[in-house]
């Protein structure tokens, strides 16, 4: 039985400091991931509210190690997640004209706490509440 592997598309929100992780699996989307690696690869310029993706084809977990990572807390709202299904093509419409600030504009549009979109089979642990009472 083959093992499974994933690497994390982090997502990082400036405004508040916080790095959400979206554990891709491998096997299947090597293409688009390929793809979302040179997308992300600019020197990030984004507004107010938005977030700044990265992809490393080096950082791989395999299942079993995306576990204690989905569990940890972040905030009560968007977990950790991992997909294991396929990843469809997102087209950011990005043109050889645009600057950086329109880049990323672009990719937060699609992608900022929207990848269930464009991917299947989400598996997700909700952490215990970091809130004290």
């Amino acid at each position: 039985m083959s093992v499974k592997t994933y690497v994390p598309i982090i997502e990082q929100e400036e405004e508040s400091c916080i790095n959400r992780y979206h554990f891709i699996r491998v096997e299947g989307n090597e293409k688009e991931l390929k793809y979302l690696c040179e997308i992300f690869n600019f020197k990030w310029k984004i507004s107010d509210g938005q977030s700044i993706f990265s992809l490393s084809m080096e950082s791989i977990f395999t299942e079993e190690q995306t576990i204690p990572m989905l569990k940890l807390p972040i905030d009560d709202f968007y977990p950790h997640t991992r997909f294991d299904g396929v990843l469809r093509h997102i087209n950011f419409k990005i043109t050889p004209d645009d600057d950086n600030y329109q880049k990323g504009d672009k990719i937060n549009r699609k992608l900022q706490n929207n990848f269930n979109t464009y991917i299947t089979n989400e598996f997700l642990i909700f952490p215990p509440s970091n809130k004290i009472n």
